[in-house]
């Protein structure tokens, strides 16, 4: 799984085990007396990516682990990242909107990860 953004790739040691895309609507209803509810559908809401998993690579210290993968993707939060070598439908510009790590007790270099991302038909990054 590869990440990138301007002259940056970040190819991750190991794909993650856990992928959930969520694709939704906004939805309203208005009660009825004596019916269903009249539904009020607004459009698509953006396209919403979950990566998980398990942060490691054999041989390497957990200040490398944090250096080559966690700080440039904690530095990417709120901005745009390539996704590549997913699953076709899972490819392409997402804005990563969330990074959590944490560092796996007793092993000195493993660390999980839970990355969220959102991709709509249009994105601007305010900077």
């Amino acid at each position: 799984m590869k990440f990138s953004w301007d002259s940056t790739e970040i190819t991750w040691p190991r794909n993650p085990k856990s992928i959930v895309f969520k694709n939704t609507s906004i939805v309203k209803s208005l009660t009825k007396p004596g019916s269903k509810a009249i539904l009020l559908s607004y459009g698509k809401k953006p396209d919403v990516l979950t990566l998980e998993g398990l942060l490691y690579e054999k041989g390497k210290t957990a200040s490398y682990l944090i250096s080559t993968y966690i700080s440039p993707m904690l530095s990417r939060v709120y901005k745009e990242v390539t996704i590549s070598e997913l699953e076709s439908n899972i490819n392409g510009t997402w804005i990563l909107t969330s990074f959590l790590y944490r560092k796996v007790g007793g092993y000195p270099n493993v660390y999980t990860y839970k990355m969220e991302f959102y991709r709509g038909s249009e994105h601007y990054v305010m900077e």
